[in-house]
């Protein structure tokens, strides 16, 4: 099996924005004060610290408009994944 990395954006309780690249998706009850409102998948990892730069490098206005490109109601989308339905992704 291929790793994955995954690029995230969560919003905390604050309403701030968090860009990283994890090799999974959270599910943990301790970030119930959060929400994952947006992911990319990249198979290799320099393309996906390059995406996970670009997303880092954009200000709140901006970041939040690729969020509502592929999640317009910026749902907590930790719902409503799997690993099994998680491949090359990229919302735009």
């Amino acid at each position: 099996m291929e790793r994955e990395f995954i690029i995230c954006i969560r919003q905390l309780k604050n309403k701030k924005m968090v860009v990283e690249i994890s090799n999974r998706v959270y599910s943990s009850p301790g970030l119930k004060d959060e929400k994952l409102v947006y992911y990319e998948v990249k198979k290799n990892i320099r393309a996906a610290m390059a995406r996970e730069k670009r997303l880092k490098s954009l200000n709140r206005l901006k970041l939040v408009e690729v969020v509502k490109r592929g999640n317009p109601e910026m749902f907590d989308l930790r719902d409503t994944l799997s690993l099994d339905n998680i491949n090359e992704t990229n919302f735009q």
